[in-house]
């Protein structure tokens, strides 16, 4: 079994008590990366949107959001083999000089990546995107309820399922994937900041929960996301959803 991690979620419409989205992820790494992840506040004075960002030493861009509410977070796949391209990081930097969701996909694309991942997206007018992106193509995916998206570690598209072979499959993906879906459902229409806290608190089906404790070779929780695009709030979590200290910063 694999154990590479990360649950990603948007909700908005009628999932949520205001109508606003919600977008974000439970980051699951191994445990060494909780120690040397920063916070990087982003100010260019050309034009480029302001962002901050929860990001390692040497990395261009990673998970976080900027002044337009342009939000976008990552979930590893595997079954594919590197190829010559870009890596992701360059072009999680360029999504967060975008201003929608729109030119976001756009930009993925429209560039080659040497690997495979789902890119989860969402912009301060709501639209949000789950693209599953091999070095090849690139493909939609659509959740089967217009304001609810789950995505974890395993391809969703009918179109890239093939690519998975049976004795990779992830167990741990498909827990966390009908987990997440099972508490959007019972809290549905009433999901804001404080409920989502919980949900990447959650510990069901261990250890393959949404939060994950794993061991000194499994991957663990380290890092929790909650943008809130439409006000221009992004939630970053330091540590285990169940233990970790939540800090929001204003956009």
């Amino acid at each position: 079994e694999r154990e590479e991690g990360c649950t990603s979620y948007v909700v908005r419409g009628e999932a949520t008590i205001d109508g606003q989205p919600l977008a974000g992820e439970n980051q699951d790494m191994p445990v060494e990366f909780g120690d040397v992840g920063i916070v990087l506040k982003v100010m260019p004075n050309d034009g480029r949107p302001k962002a901050v960002m929860f990001t390692y030493a040497g990395l261009l861009g990673y998970h976080g959001m900027n002044e337009h509410g342009v939000s976008n977070f990552t979930n590893s796949v595997q079954d594919f083999e590197w190829q010559p391209g870009i890596p992701h990081y360059p072009l999680k930097r360029m999504m967060l000089e975008q201003q929608s969701t729109a030119e976001c996909v756009e930009l993925l694309r429209s560039n080659r990546v040497c690997g495979a991942a789902n890119i989860v997206l969402c912009d301060g007018q709501g639209d949000f995107a789950s693209v599953e992106v091999r070095p090849d193509r690139v493909v939609l995916f659509n959740d089967d309820h217009p304001d609810r998206m789950v995505h974890t570690n395993h391809y969703l598209h009918e179109e890239f399922r093939p690519y998975e072979s049976e004795d990779d499959i992830q167990i741990n993906s498909y827990n966390r994937l009908g987990r997440m879906r099972e508490l959007i459902q019972l809290h549905w229409g009433h999901i804001d900041v404080k409920t989502i806290k919980t949900f990447l608190a959650d510990h069901d089906g261990d250890p393959a929960g949404i939060c994950r404790h794993g061991g000194p070779t499994v991957n663990h929780s380290i890092a929790g996301y909650i943008a809130e695009p439409a006000k221009r709030m992004f939630h970053l979590r330091r540590g285990h959803g169940c233990i970790g200290s939540w800090v929001s910063y204003e956009i």
